[in-house]
């Protein structure tokens, strides 16, 4: 399993590779067909850049960088969103607390195992993106179900994760029917916890469903604002992706 300082370089590699690998793409477009611009030197840069934060300053300020080209495409909150995440990955931890006896309590933050993520239908990439971030910097693995309508942009994805020397299997995307691709995530006993954002009908028979096993559920019906920080930040993610185990650590006179 990824420490969580595993979790924070990798989520922090996916931002760089991304940024440059669409920085590469821009140069295809533009020197390409004059049988100019290579990939590979810059795949090898991102790589560099996310193993030797030193590098970094060598070329642009990688998160400039990474708005800059991205937003467009990828746009700047899904951007701020998963740096946010990695940034997260390393300390969200747990706490310690003080009980009435003599000892303390570590309340240790665990992730949950295999989550389903049912992604809303829109915006197509910016939920998509803070589930998944929010999810694997827990300590995670995801299938995640991308909207419909938007399935397109969540696959688009594919490259900057293999890019991103994520580990096969840790994040899984299946398009299709989110109601019955849902609903199969629901019943499936190797799925630890499910996730979805739609209507109620779906949201009741994925939670009927989820009792085979009793997995946890997060099953929202109303429109969520997925730009508002404070609403879709983090921690609220952060607290569905974990389970809390306490070490009871008593000490005598």
């Amino acid at each position: 399993m990824l420490t969580p300082r595993d979790r924070n370089a990798l989520l922090f590699r996916l931002s760089f590779v991304g940024a440059l690998l669409v920085h590469a793409c821009l140069l295809v477009a533009f020197d390409g067909v004059q049988g100019g611009a290579d990939l590979g030197p810059h795949l090898r840069l991102a790589q560099l850049m996310a193993d030797a934060p030193a590098l970094r300053s060598v070329y642009p300020p990688a998160y400039h960088v990474w708005v800059a080209l991205i937003a467009p495409w990828f746009g700047t909150a899904a951007a701020t969103r998963l740096f946010a995440f990695a940034a997260f990955a390393d300390k969200y931890e747990g706490a310690v607390h003080r009980p009435p006896f003599r000892g303390l309590a570590l309340a240790i933050n665990e992730p949950v195992g295999v989550i389903g993520i049912v992604a809303p239908e829109a915006p197509a990439l910016l939920p998509f993106v803070t589930l998944m971030a929010g999810a694997i910097a827990a300590g995670n693995t995801v299938v995640m179900v991308p909207s419909e309508a938007g399935a397109l942009a969540a696959t688009d994805l594919y490259q900057v994760l293999d890019t991103s020397d994520l580990p096969a299997g840790v994040v899984n995307i299946v398009t299709g029917e989110k109601a019955k691709l849902g609903l199969e995530l629901a019943k499936h006993d190797a799925v630890d916890a499910i996730w979805a954002f739609g209507g109620p009908d779906m949201a009741t028979a994925f939670e009927k469903a989820s009792t085979g096993n009793l997995k946890q559920t997060w099953c929202e019906t109303i429109t969520r604002d997925w730009s508002d920080e404070a609403v879709s930040g983090g921690r609220e993610v952060l607290w569905h992706a974990t389970q809390v185990k306490n070490i009871w650590v008593p000490w005598g006179e």
